[in-house]
């Protein structure tokens, strides 16, 4: 005799197979959802990071103050080994799981005086 339909067994597998699927879904979206967010604050340093050294290679020495989640340090020396060039430095940070730093530097040329 032929039967029609799920038997109760079929079904519950099927539920259980599908909690998993969902629960496992719902795990990568989290996850994304943090990589996501932390891209955009590094895309963000980058920003402030590149727009420094654009000020800095200007010839500007103050800088305007940074509104927001980042803070800024920069610096310029003079690289003894290679007259005539300095070396500007910026680094960028920000809080966001567990705090993060990026760092960039320029060789610039010394202002003739």
């Amino acid at each position: 005799m032929r039967s029609c339909g799920f038997s109760t067994i079929e079904v519950l597998v099927s539920l259980g197979l599908l909690l998993i699927l969902a629960a496992a879904t719902g795990t990568a979206v989290a996850h994304s959802s943090r990589a996501l967010a932390a891209s955009r604050r590094a895309s963000g340093a980058l920003e402030v990071a590149v727009e420094t050294l654009e000020i800095l290679r200007a010839g500007e020495r103050s800088l305007p103050a940074l509104s927001g989640e980042y803070r800024r340090d920069w610096s310029i020396t003079p690289r003894t080994e290679l007259p005539g060039l300095l070396e500007a430095r910026v680094t960028v940070r920000w809080d966001g799981g567990g705090g993060r730093e990026l760092s960039l530097a320029e060789m610039l040329l010394e202002p003739r005086r």
